[in-house]
């Protein structure tokens, strides 16, 4: 039905606000400020580096998903439903119990010992943490959507003082830190943030919510998601701009060897002292726990889907929580260090699929997408084999490809394989996207 004009833009705003709520958390801030610490007077091109995944990948993954169908696994349909599925489920395990659950809590431990409880156990934190998280999955309430509702806004207020603060009253100057490769580094510094992957997973919350307002037309769900989506992404660049320039001003002030969570903490206390640092320590873990409750409920019902109910959604929110609970103790630093290899190994796959989902026409075919996966799977491939024999073949270790571009090596096999999947195999007629089919089964 035709809904009007004013209608429209409240609902854009609402989920403008619902996805930049989804998709903001610890993270956003934590790694920013490290990078803008450590690029120092290199400041622009660290950020413009950073926010390629941070937030335009988020703003495309999310629309490339909803052209897709709206689900994580319709972004891989053209590979087959067990890979589809497989795919999804690799996404959920890294934004869900093996990587982002537990910087959750690890992120949460630290600003509260770093803040006020320099002797706090993280098995405590941890226990006390996943116990909250698991109680709110199992019997869902209205209080964590409303927490969300409260929280975000007074974690913008927060975050805006901060960075207008920083502005008028920088720490110290912008210096020469000696950074080198800084736009390749900050681009993968940009993967921890596992926003671009979430957003594959997240997208079908917001088919759901303008399908329940009316919204029948499914050119419109994409043209209204397409535009929350860039709402959403410019709050995300404000953030990461504002906290990467406090970031830099403290490259200069030698505090070059503490740990993300303790740089954060201490950029606060200069900026606004006990008050600021009491306000930033409960929002970012209030903000930590919403963004668990949502990703463990995401993990759950995907593999309770994947395994056709066989194992309720119920049982894999425990083994959830407890896998996330022993990871977290190892911290943050050591949890990014672990991820880091991994997220570089699964990004390219994601992005060639995002960018074959968006372009659709007649690069939506079959043999396209195979070829142009395996070609991005090589950093995988070169990661497992890493694994096996210590030290990675493909990624230019043997002095075959330049150093600026060993992290971007996938997307020439990604074109080429592309090109000759669609010459060599079968022409299968061009599918048309499911998101017809989508909105009215859900």
């Amino acid at each position: 039905m035709d809904q009007s004009s004013t209608s429209k833009r409240k609902w854009i705003a609402v989920a403008s606000f619902a996805l930049f709520s989804m998709f903001f958390g610890a993270g956003n801030v934590i790694f920013p400020t490290s990078l803008g610490r450590n690029v120092g007077n290199q400041y622009l091109t660290g950020f413009l580096a950073f926010s390629i995944p941070a937030v335009g990948l988020v703003l495309l993954g999310a629309i490339a998903t909803i052209r897709a169908g709206g689900t994580i696994e319709s972004v891989a349909r053209h590979l087959g439903g067990p890979i589809s599925m497989a795919f999804g489920g690799l996404i959920l395990i890294c934004i869900g119990p093996g990587l982002a659950i537990p910087r959750t809590a690890a992120t949460s431990h630290e600003m509260l010992s770093g803040a006020f409880f320099p002797s706090l156990s993280p098995t405590i934190t941890s226990l006390f943490f996943f116990a909250v998280t698991l109680f709110f999955v199992i019997k869902p309430s209205r209080v964590v959507s409303g927490l969300g509702l409260i929280l975000t806004p007074v974690l913008v207020g927060i975050l805006v003082l901060l960075i207008g603060k920083s502005l008028v009253f920088p720490l110290g100057p912008l210096v020469d830190t000696g950074a080198t490769e800084v736009f390749s580094k900050s681009f993968l510094e940009g993967y921890q943030t596992m926003d671009a992957l979430a957003a594959l997973a997240f997208s079908i919350v917001i088919i759901k919510d303008f399908q329940r307002r009316g919204m029948e037309d499914p050119s419109q769900v994409v043209r209204c998601t397409a535009i929350s989506s860039i709402f959403a992404a410019l709050g995300l660049v404000a953030v990461y701009g504002g906290f990467m320039y406090i970031g830099a001003t403290t490259s200069g002030l030698g505090v070059e060897d503490i740990g993300r969570v303790s740089l954060l903490l201490f950029s606060v206390d200069k900026l606004s002292g006990f008050t600021g640092k009491l306000l930033m320590t409960i929002a970012m873990f209030l903000a930590c726990l919403t963004t668990a409750i949502g990703l463990t409920t995401t993990f759950s019902d995907f593999m309770e889907r994947m395994t056709k109910g066989k194992i309720s959604a119920r049982v894999w929110s425990i083994l959830c929580v407890c896998v996330s609970a022993v990871l977290s103790v190892l911290g943050v630093d050591q949890i990014v260090a672990i991820s880091a290899p991994i997220l570089v190994a699964i990004y390219p796959i994601a992005i060639a699929l995002i960018v074959l989902n968006l372009v659709q026409g007649p690069l939506n075919r079959r043999s396209i997408h195979i070829g142009a996966v395996i070609g991005a799977s090589f950093p995988a491939v070169d990661f497992l084999i890493g694994l096996m024999r210590g030290t990675p073949i493909l990624g230019g270790k043997a002095g075959l490809i330049p150093e600026m571009w060993q992290n971007y090596y996938w997307i020439l096999p990604s074109v080429i394989l592309a090109l000759v999947f669609y010459l060599v195999l079968p022409k299968e007629k061009e599918e048309k996207p499911v998101l017809h089919e989508q909105m009215k089964q859900e």
